[in-house]
């Protein structure tokens, strides 16, 4: 098993989901179609973000990642599909995506501004902006 189906089992787990046969060959063809099912195809940061999501984790501020070549496509079309094989939507707003997990109430933000991604639980300020109630 790749690290990279680690970490969506382990997210799957986190939002109440245990695949059955049909899922899990879901996956494996998503983890297929976008050129990461073979060991050491998915960066670190993708595992990273996926397991920090999972693990609702709030990162104290954006984490800068680095992306090389087909690597950035690829992991941004599994990024974008999530939705599709999990219980999450996915928005789109051009220069960040957000990934929201309402069954745990968190969410994670990719931005296209610099390559950084943050989770932290949905609606919570952004680093360094205060919330309303504040």
């Amino acid at each position: 098993m790749t690290h990279i189906l680690e970490s969506i089992l382990r997210l799957a787990k986190a939002l109440g989901v245990e695949p059955d046969e049909a899922q899990l060959s879901a996956i494996q063809h998503k983890l297929e179609v976008d050129a990461l099912d073979v060991e050491g195809a998915a960066p670190d940061w993708l595992i990273a973000f996926i397991d920090a999501l999972a693990q609702q984790v709030h990162t104290p501020d954006w984490v800068p990642f680095e992306v090389k070549g087909l690597e950035a496509s690829d992991s941004f079309d599994f990024i974008r599909g999530l939705g599709s094989i999990l219980p999450l939507t996915v928005v789109d707003d051009e220069e960040r995506w957000t990934v929201r997990a309402d069954a745990i109430g968190h969410e994670a933000v990719l931005s296209f501004e610099g390559y950084l991604y943050l989770t932290r639980p949905i609606g919570a300020p952004e680093p360094g902006e205060t919330s309303e109630s504040e």
